[in-house]
């Protein structure tokens, strides 16, 4: 097993026990493919594909195959294969419950290659993720074989950081390419499939909800109350003490309004699901989504508040949000027109007046937002995966640590006042 280092914690990556399948033999088409002249796989190597606490709803493996080429040169194939977590575990539970391999497979071989020929066929080049590739026999688990981007020097930037102008002016870019193709799509082919109507928060997932997420509230609420500034008061507003009122609220977030502009959502629009490429000169070039294993189709305002207040520079997020939803909806508008979307485009008004009415939804990225400053690779070897989720003394020691940091607790004495002076709590 290879070692490598992870450029944010320094940490190693950790020994994995590889899923018996991940054999040589089921990805010798893929080199055959990517090498028209292959003459054979010389090495094969399997290796942990992501550091502690970088990917918390699935296992990531790196695959690298040496290749002999039959005019006898040789190059090297690398590869990023996500698969499921045990059924057993609490991120395997979670991720067979919301259908996420299935849905992300989809986007990948059907509606990407659909969305990137729509701007194609009007002499656009846009590139939403990297390559897909079929395994040549079933493995007989959820599997998703992906081009490795690092040896095209797409990196993740620095989450603890946050994004500065450049790169979220980059994404939201991207973000209103991918919607604008997507509304288009569903006018001119027809709905998506029905798996993409549900997610996290979903009237047919509220036994899920309850279980998963009414604790991982409750635990939030203490933190609130003990360490942010007025937090009691916040709390009353965004964690009734009526279970079942809390329950409602977030429910009825995932529900599609027919009336108002939908388009489909990345559905987990943070920091570490896109990369950068960078030229000699450590100036951004290309920007990619990657894991698309939680896209829904309803409210732009999804993608809008989860990647904004998970992933922007605290001192970007607030004082500039008005801007970026212009900057958002201006991209949105120019790609919608240039589509031949036939529909009426929405105004930026009428966005800003959807976001007020889906403003929970900055509430729910606090979650994530903990998540992306807390390094939890310094703590290597001393939490799971399933911590995060987890009811057990482990579980709670992790969210304690993750939801007390410093850091965390700093964005959300700013933005809490900020969201409720605009009548979004």
């Amino acid at each position: 097993m290879v070692s490598t280092k992870n450029e944010l914690s320094g940490s190693a990556l950790p020994v994995l026990e590889l899923p018996p399948w991940v054999k040589q033999e089921y990805f010798e088409n893929i080199a055959a493919e990517e090498f028209e002249n292959l003459s054979k796989v010389t090495k094969f190597t399997a290796e942990s594909g992501s550091a502690p606490g970088e990917n918390y709803a699935s296992v990531i493996l790196r695959i690298i195959m040496e290749c002999e080429l039959k005019d006898g040169s040789n190059k090297s194939l690398s590869l990023m294969v996500k698969t499921t977590h045990p059924a057993s575990s609490m991120g395997g539970q979670l991720t067979q419950q919301l259908g996420v391999f299935p849905r992300e497979t989809e986007v990948y071989e059907s509606i990407i290659p659909a969305f990137e020929k729509m701007y194609l066929d009007k002499g656009k080049k846009v590139v939403f993720g990297p390559k897909h590739y079929k395994l040549a026999k079933d493995p007989g688990q959820d599997t998703v074989v992906l081009e490795d981007l690092e040896p095209r020097k797409f990196k993740n930037a620095n989450r603890f950081e946050g994004f500065d102008l450049d790169h979220t002016e980059s994404v939201l870019k991207l973000l209103a390419e991918y919607h604008a193709a997507s509304a288009v799509y569903h006018e001119t082919v027809g709905p998506f499939p029905e798996k993409f109507n549900t997610g996290l928060f979903d009237r047919s997932k509220k036994e899920m909800f309850v279980q998963v997420f009414v604790p991982l509230f409750a635990g939030l609420k203490q933190i609130f109350g003990q360490f942010v500034e007025n937090g009691k008061h916040f709390c009353e507003l965004m964690y009734p003490d009526d279970i079942d009122v809390m329950v409602e609220q977030n429910l009825k977030l995932g529900d599609i309004n027919p009336e108002e502009f939908n388009v489909l959502n990345h559905g987990d629009s943070w920091c570490n699901n896109v990369m950068f490429k960078y030229n000699d000169k450590g100036e951004r070039e290309e920007t990619i989504l990657v894991d698309f294993q939680m896209g829904k189709y309803g409210t732009p305002c999804q993608d809008l508040f989860y990647f904004i207040f998970t992933s922007v520079k605290q001192e970007l997020r607030l004082t500039k949000f008005d801007y970026f939803i212009k900057y958002y909806h201006d991209n949105l508008k120019e790609n919608l027109t240039l589509l031949g979307y036939k529909k009426p485009i929405p105004t930026l008004n009428e966005l800003h007046i959807m976001l007020l009415k889906k403003s929970k939804m900055a509430c729910n990225a606090f979650g994530t937002l903990a998540m992306a400053l807390f390094d939890v690779g310094k703590l290597a070897g001393q939490f799971k995966s399933d911590d995060l989720l987890s009811k057990s003394l482990s579980g709670v020691d992790f969210k304690q640590l993750m939801f007390t940091n410093p850091a965390y607790i700093k964005c959300l004495n700013e933005c809490l006042p900020w969201l409720e002076n605009r009548g979004m709590l």
